[in-house]
């Protein structure tokens, strides 16, 4: 407790550096402009790469693809995405682009475009000499449905540009305006699932992970698309071949190859799907260094099956992109070493949320765009601090405030709260803190409750919530609000079971500290809303249930507890019998069903903060330290009897 309340304070003021960029280095010996908005004239243009006659092809072979996924004896069962990826191959992807969104436009290219004229210029030079753009071309050599869209920019680590296409604009009548992504779904990794490969593996184990280069440049687009896929620069025009970075079905349309080529090293090398991860181009892996097979044997047959077939991967001499097995290593952005058994953000990253983290802490609003890009790399992180989830909803909201990414959005003193505590928790525990294991996670003993709640009714008396332990119980009638008639956030708090059912799991964590300190609990619900709500962390639909699972994350802080709610359905078990009679003040039945329980004559006292709040239900995210405050005065509290 001193040693993080030490770091805490340490970490508490330090202010974020200024970003260090990498100096860039031309691929292409081009004049450097002064200006690069008009035409440097046809000498410039002459020592461009010239393709004007290109074609695009798909660097994946799809007769090889196909002839390999006939020997692994591969069926549409376990690749159903194959037919669809051997026709991206052939003839070339289809964006799914439709109606209006097709008819001719001109877009012009964002300022930061110009700001970094000499790597723009370069990355599109590297594009047409690699064939993945055919050009440049003179406006009347354009065809007349050519959509000209607006070029972004990203600058990468390496100081290199990547060109992005705004396949948004002109709003209404885009490219992606016409695209249906239901048509095209993506299923990313994530942060959590990489955790879970983690802790399957175990402590000590090794990672591997594979990445592969110019990803959407594997697959060109069929020729009836590419009149969507045009830009300008200068005073020439271009035509993007491949997939491109902006297109609302690309990632799908990658994503399906990717999986297919997962699929046949999964089955070449036979690792478990447990052990893998993949987001996009990044693949994945951890296994004991014992395991057969390991991570060893799925990076060969990969690797093998990415040679045979075409795919390029990047090579292991940058450990950010790709690393052969080993120990310690970042994968999706965060480094981990499994021999300490510990997390870390690279600085620059960190340095850079920070950075973003303190602008949006000094605003009163922020334009929708900016809180996109800090709340998604929040959401990144969240599964890395057991107590993260608790502290998003703010977030979320925020994050959902329009969709127009120019809306500017308030940012109230709740969402600060949020922001600060990221700031903060990150800072303090970056590469210190234990690789979390899943919250969710409990031992076969833990300690088992199980609790029911009714709805509110006037018309029946006694309806309440109730708990159920072995040696132990509880039932807290409903207070006259939730009987009645009162509506909140558009129904009436009688009607409100998700939040209703989790009264119960707070008191049973609450209502006798010194039966459940420092154990893993597991209390049976049989509302499948409140488990998930409780896994989540928020619910954005209804305040009341965020207050109630913030209040028991609070309250298992305090006292050392792991909390796993599960569902269970009504009345399949004497627990949950029991735990139904006593919502319902079925005392004569409940009597009946308690023998071997060893039940108590007396229920377990509920914290008055928690009767107070049934009184009058209303969101407070200070519910749990107020439950804490009353416990004190009986029992010795962590962090509130100093």
């Amino acid at each position: 407790m001193e040693f993080w309340r030490h770091r805490v304070l340490t970490t508490y003021q330090t202010v974020p550096g200024e970003p260090v960029q990498k100096k860039f280095t031309p691929k292409f010996d081009l004049p450097k402009l002064t200006n690069y908005r008009t035409d440097p004239g046809d000498e410039f243009w002459q020592k461009m790469p010239d393709n004007r006659g290109g074609v695009g092809k798909s660097l994946i072979n799809h007769i090889k693809l196909e002839s390999m996924a006939r020997c692994l004896d591969l069926d549409l069962d376990s690749v159903p995405q194959l037919p669809l990826v051997i026709e991206d191959l052939k003839n070339g992807a289809k964006l799914g682009c439709r109606g209006e969104a097709r008819a001719g436009s001109y877009s012009t290219n964002a300022d930061s475009c110009y700001e970094f004229g000499e790597e723009i210029t370069d990355s599109i030079a590297t594009m047409l000499k690699r064939n993945i753009a055919a050009g440049p071309f003179r406006k009347e050599e354009v065809p007349r449905e050519a959509k000209i869209n607006g070029m972004m920019c990203r600058i990468k680590p390496n100081g290199a540009c990547r060109i992005i296409l705004n396949l948004s604009a002109p709003l209404g009548s885009s490219v992606n305006d016409g695209i249906d992504t239901a048509e095209f779904p993506a299923k990313m990794s994530s942060t959590s699932k990489w955790l879970a490969c983690l802790n399957r593996a175990g402590r000590g184990c090794l990672m591997t992970k594979m990445d592969w280069e110019i990803a959407y440049k594997h697959i060109h687009v069929a020729r009836e698309d590419l009149p969507l896929q045009w830009f300008h620069w200068m005073d020439r025009y271009f035509c993007e071949l491949a997939l491109i970075f902006g297109a609302a079905s690309s990632p799908g349309i990658y994503d399906r190859c990717a999986k297919v080529v997962l699929e046949m090293a999964l089955k070449l090398s036979r690792m478990p799907r447990a052990a893998v991860c993949q987001y996009l181009d990044d693949v994945c892996a951890a296994a004991s260094p014992t395991s057969k097979p390991g991570v060893h044997e799925f990076r060969d047959a990969y690797l093998k099956i990415a040679e045979t077939v075409g795919v390029i991967m990047s090579p292991e001499d940058d450990p950010e992109k790709a690393f052969a097995p080993r120990t310690s290593g970042t994968v999706l952005g965060i480094s981990y070493n499994t021999v300490e058994w510990t997390w870390s953000i690279p600085a620059d990253k960190l340095n850079r949320l920070l950075r973003q983290i303190d602008a949006a802490l000094s605003a009163d609003t922020l334009k929708q765009a900016d809180v996109w890009s800090v709340v998604g790399k929040i959401i990144h992180y969240a599964p890395l601090l057991v107590t993260g989830r608790y502290n998003l909803d703010y977030l979320i909201k925020a994050n959902n405030f329009s969709t127009h990414k120019k809306a500017e959005v308030p940012i109230c003193a709740n969402t600060k709260r949020q922001l600060w505590f990221w700031r903060t928790m990150l800072l303090a525990t970056s590469g210190l803190a234990s690789i979390p294991v899943l919250p969710e996670t409990v031992p076969a003993w833990a300690l088992e409750f199980f609790t029911d709640a009714a709805g509110g009714s006037l018309s029946t008396p006694g309806l309440g919530c109730g708990g159920v332990s072995v040696g132990w119980w509880f039932m807290l009638p409903w207070s006259w609000r939730i009987n009645g008639t009162t509506i909140f956030e558009g129904r009436r708090l009688a009607q409100k079971l998700s939040a209703l059912e989790l009264v119960g799991p707070l008191v049973c964590l609450c209502a006798d500290p010194e039966m459940v300190r420092n154990k893993p609990i597991r209390i049976f619900v049989d509302n499948a809303g409140s488990v998930s709500i409780w896994k989540k962390g928020y619910s954005s639909a209804c305040s009341l249930s965020t207050t109630l699972v913030k209040a028991m994350a609070t309250v298992a802080a305090a006292l050392g507890c792991t909390v796993a709610l599960e569902k269970i359905s009504r009345c399949s078990c004497i627990g949950s019998s029991l735990a139904d009679a006593l919502s319902k003040s079925a005392f004569a039945r409940f009597d009946q069903l308690a023998a071997g329980w060893n039940l108590p004559l007396e229920p377990a006292t509920v914290p008055m903060a928690v009767i107070r709040w049934v009184e009058n239900p209303t969101p407070d995210d200070a519910l749990g330290e107020k439950i804490l405050v009353d416990m004190r005065k009986t029992h010795l509290i962590l962090g509130y009897n100093c």
